[in-house]
């Protein structure tokens, strides 16, 4: 984010996003933000009505002469994405975010400053709505029309805010969410989405015992980008549950190791970089089956790395039988990822796409996560019909949850037109 070129009104901005950080906000724990932003609403003077939803609407009376002029709603959410890095200790139920400021040369002369957070994600999805309203209803000077700021709940975690809203207590008719990732740019549609949760029971496995002669090892694969499954999903080329499926495929096929386990647990809209699966095999032979694996995903990403670490006290663990894991492996690979068409007006703006988010194999199920998005609803209905097919076919038991509608562009509405 950045914080060149400051001025008054942007400091204030500042100052009150640097309070918002303190306060952690996940998803679900959000009370004292709620609290937070009603206190700072209230000592401007300002109308504060709050509905079972959890959601927040902020009324300011316009400015003298402005009583005629419609009233303008500016929504976002309070809730972030909590992700951090692996050695990071933060707790974001409890811990403020640490903010840091660093410098970027721009290649012209010119430096910018930009604000991150310390190991963690910064949370300016949707920290920026909040700090831009409460600045806004902080500004006497402020001389428009009636104003509303709509400030939702629980946004990532599929919409419940927003899906829950009671739209009797907001009176605009003209709304501008402020959620969109670029300076300068207007986003007048979206795409509508539904989440896919599926669970494999132990008796669709069966394990044997382990070879004696082989040894026991953690195999990770780390150090690829991630990122917002919505924003970065047409940017980032790799998924780590994706990517460590077609490297176990890999072993499995040439009889190097079995496979005892799987682990890879992010957000529904979080790209996983990073994940990880038990295997037993002989260390030699299964670093150079990987090593030219790890060469070229390193040629896309050098901070990609696949970690083979030994695993001990595993006497009576057992491995899955080979038609087992190819039941795992088929699953894992079958899995849909990445844009998967594109908008025909628009040369490169997804229409629709998916994201396994979360894969986990133990010794008690296979459960899994995968998230589907799409600006066309029957498409989308279409992608999760037949995921969940394929799914069921395999004896998952599959759940459809968090669905939430498109958003369809109207170039020719009022505001588009202003």
């Amino acid at each position: 984010m950045k914080t060149d070129e400051m001025t008054e009104k942007h400091v204030q901005f500042w100052n009150n996003f640097k309070t918002i950080s303190s306060i952690p906000r996940a998803s679900g724990n959000e009370t004292a933000i709620r609290k937070w932003l009603k206190q700072k609403a209230e000592a401007a003077g300002c109308l504060v009505k709050q509905d079972p939803a959890g959601n927040i609407l902020v009324r300011k009376e316009p400015a003298s002469g402005k009583e005629s002029h419609p009233v303008i709603t500016l929504q976002g959410h309070m809730d972030m994405v909590c992700e951090k890095d692996e050695a990071s200790g933060h707790d974001f139920e409890n811990d403020p975010l640490s903010l840091q400021e660093i410098q970027v040369e721009e290649g012209n002369g010119m430096v910018s400053r930009w604000i991150t957070a310390r190991g963690t994600t910064l949370g300016a999805d949707n920290g920026f709505a909040l700090a831009a309203g409460i600045s806004l209803i902080e500004d006497e000077s402020l001389n428009c029309g009636p104003l509303e700021l709509l400030f939702t709940s629980d946004e990532e975690v599929g919409l419940k805010g927003a899906l829950g809203l009671d739209g009797s207590m907001v009176e605009g008719r003209l709304l501008i969410n402020l959620d969109s990732e670029e300076e300068g740019e207007f986003i007048i549609g979206c795409a509508g989405g539904e989440t896919l949760k599926f669970t494999l029971g132990s008796d669709k496995f069966r394990w044997q015992t382990a070879d004696d002669a082989r040894e026991w090892y953690r195999l990770s694969l780390k150090g690829l980008p991630g990122g917002h499954s919505g924003v970065e999903i047409a940017n980032v080329s790799h998924n780590a549950i994706k990517e460590l499926a077609v490297i176990l495929d890999m072993l499995a096929g040439n009889e190097i190791c079995d496979l005892a386990g799987f682990r890879s647990i992010y957000r529904h809209n979080v790209i996983p970089p990073a994940a990880e699966a038990v295997v037993v095999g002989h260390k030699n032979e299964i670093v150079a089956a990987t090593a030219d694996y790890e060469l070229v995903l390193q040629k896309t990403y050098p901070t990609a790395r696949l970690e083979l670490t030994p695993l001990v006290n595993q006497n009576g663990a057992d491995v899955l039988c080979r038609s087992s894991a190819e039941l795992f492996l088929k699953i894992a690979l079958h899995l849909p990822w990445g844009p998967l068409s594109f908008v025909q007006q628009s040369p490169g703006l997804v229409e629709s796409s998916a994201n396994p988010a979360e894969l986990v194999l133990g010794s008690e199920e296979l459960k899994g996560v995968i998230s589907f998005r799409s600006s066309d609803g029957q498409r989308l209905d279409q992608l999760v019909s037949d995921c969940r097919k394929f799914l069921e076919s395999e004896g998952a038991v599959v759940v459809a949850e968090g669905r939430y509608p498109g958003w369809k562009p109207e170039k020719d509405s009022a505001l588009v037109r202003e």
